[in-house]
């Protein structure tokens, strides 16, 4: 009786890999997610600032700082999730379980932003900071991994222009 050898691990999906239709239906469904995203972003490059003023009665110069912390989070936070799902492996890929990991609790930041916490402004001030770091990251895990994936399925500037 021979010993039976370990079975060799599945190949980690690679969406590099896909021809044909079903490479077309993965660009469609990416291309309708950051359909999804860059309304979102739009609400909030629109409207936030005017929420933060008028409904939650920040003055000015606190509503801009808000929004200026959370960019600042943002230039340290991209370049981490994408060096995090550059080293994610799995049979998913390295992309997609950031994306479908942020999808729903993005939603729900997306939906914190726009709530008007009680008390002073300050406690109104950190609230808000804290709910746009939160959705900032959450935001970054979902779209720089969506990003970042057509550069995988065109390796080369001139087929990904």
């Amino acid at each position: 009786m021979s010993a039976a050898s370990p079975a060799a691990p599945a190949a980690p999906f690679d969406a590099a890999s896909l021809r044909g239709l079903a490479r077309l239906r993965l660009l469609v469904a990416y291309g309708l997610g950051d359909a999804g995203t860059g309304m979102a972003a739009s609400l909030i490059g629109f409207y936030l600032f005017i929420f933060y003023t008028a409904a939650a009665g920040l003055p000015a110069w606190m509503a801009g700082l808000v929004l200026m912390l959370a960019r600042l989070w943002d230039a340290v936070n991209d370049p981490v999730v994408g060096w995090l799902s550059d080293k994610t492996t799995g049979r998913w890929g390295p992309r997609l379980p950031w994306i479908v990991g942020s999808a729903l609790p993005l939603g729900v930041a997306m939906a914190l932003m726009w709530w008007l916490p009680p008390g002073s402004e300050w406690v109104r001030f950190w609230v808000f900071v804290a709910i746009s770091v939160l959705a900032n990251s959450l935001s970054a895990s979902g779209c720089a991994s969506g990003c970042s994936w057509p550069s995988r399925c065109w390796p080369t500037a001139s087929t990904r222009a």
